[in-house]
């Protein structure tokens, strides 16, 4: 299990919720068996809620800030804040027992501090992911502590300024990484809210050498755990083939002693939050293997953005497929109905990422491996990439809207 998720259970424990962490335990043998019979036993593990697509970076290998940007042009209205207490409030009534709160920059949406302190209130394990923005004064970091907030992670892409801010598409956002780290570290030791901090790396072919150095950094600095996950070629909406080419690993031999190197570090320190079995994984994904365990996507997970669409998981919001909205049917009610198990069985049958949360589900879910047919391949976008994306998309990196 990742340490992360330990320490949420023994916070849990801490607070005096002595039974929760063996509801929680419950959860695996119902998702086995709902998987089995193709409805849910039991709420999703993990919750995600995109709060926004907007971001004030644009880092190479995520299209979310431009998605924003698209949608906006062609007239589609985000969620009210109303509309997003509702789907928080779906999410405790299905018995999710964690949500986290995400982008794009989640902290841009004025809505986000009201959706975290509605989950807090219905008892509901939060975490935000965040570039560092949301924490840049001492006073900002205490009120987001003040909400109850259980986890923040900070994603960082380089042991440098330069190799972190060519990748994020900012001059500034190493230091306000920094700064950030430097905030929540500070704030927490006299705050009676010990959340737990971590950091995230996406692994391209631009910032593998520097892992080490990274990781030495944010060991000293006292960050909590230190997380990784291989870059994804999927949701690149935008010239996917010219992209993907620029981060995506080509040099898989010199890859493997950085997961080794990782593996090592994680025994010697206990500092890397991935387990060993998934970054093990690291070397298939870098290859282009299919994801080798089966998925519960669908079962332990369910994502919904900030204009209603949902998807079973991270992964395939980045893709655009949807499988359907809140204003057409609650969060709720899809989480029974025949379009969530329709959603299931497709999600099921998917091996196209190795996503960090996602892929740490399905291997405490799964007992063997499996082997996809020989033939198996990525699934095209649900949809077509519309006109407006491409039309706007220059604009959109100098208006950072």
């Amino acid at each position: 299990m990742r340490k992360s998720y330990l320490t949420v259970l023994k916070n849990q424990v801490k607070k005096g919720r002595l039974l929760w962490p063996f509801k929680q335990v419950l959860k695996w043998p119902a998702h086995r068996a709902g998987k089995k019979l193709k409805r849910p036993l039991a709420g999703p593990v993990h919750g995600t809620f995109f709060t926004t697509y907007a971001c004030n970076l644009r880092c190479h290998f995520c299209d979310l800030p431009y998605r924003h940007i698209e949608y906006k042009k062609d007239g589609r209205k985000e969620l009210s804040l109303e509309e997003k207490l509702a789907i928080v409030d779906d999410f405790a009534a299905i018995g999710t027992t964690a949500i986290g709160f995400t982008g794009g920059e989640p902290m841009l949406d004025p809505a986000t501090p009201d959706l975290i302190s509605r989950a807090v209130d219905h008892g509901i394990l939060t975490h935000l992911s965040s570039n560092g923005f949301a924490f840049q004064t001492k006073a900002a970091t205490r009120r987001l502590f003040d909400l109850g907030l259980h986890g923040v992670s900070i994603s960082i892409d380089g042991a440098t300024q330069e190799t972190h801010n060519a990748i994020r598409g900012s001059q500034k956002s190493f230091l306000e990484v920094i700064t950030a780290l430097t905030n929540l570290l500070e704030v927490r030791a006299d705050h009676a809210n010990k959340m737990s901090i971590t950091t995230t790396t996406v692994i391209t072919k631009d910032n593998y050498r520097e892992i080490p150095e990274m990781v030495d950094l944010l060991i000293e600095m006292g960050v909590d755990q230190i997380g990784f996950m291989p870059v994804q070629d999927i949701g690149l909406d935008y010239e996917v083939d010219g992209r993907s080419g620029e981060f995506m690993v080509d040099t898989a031999s010199e890859l493997d002693d950085v997961v080794d190197y990782l593996i090592e570090k994680k025994k010697q320190t206990d500092r890397i939050e991935n387990t060993v079995d998934y970054l093990k994984l690291f070397k298939e994904s870098y290859r282009g293997t299919p994801l080798p365990v089966r998925c519960y996507a669908g079962y332990v997970t369910l994502a919904v953005d900030s204009w209603g669409d949902l998807y079973p998981c991270f992964p395939w919001a980045e893709m655009r497929r949807s499988a359907g909205n809140t204003r057409d049917t609650s969060l709720a009610e899809f989480w029974q109905a025949q379009a969530g198990r329709d959603m299931r069985d497709e999600a099921g049958a998917c091996r196209d990422c190795y996503w960090n949360n996602h892929t740490e589900l399905n291997l405490m879910m799964s007992k063997k491996r499996v082997t996809p047919d020989g033939d198996y391949s990525k699934e095209s976008f649900s949809q077509p990439i519309p006109d407006s994306l491409i039309k706007h998309i220059e604009p959109a990196v100098t208006e950072h809207v």
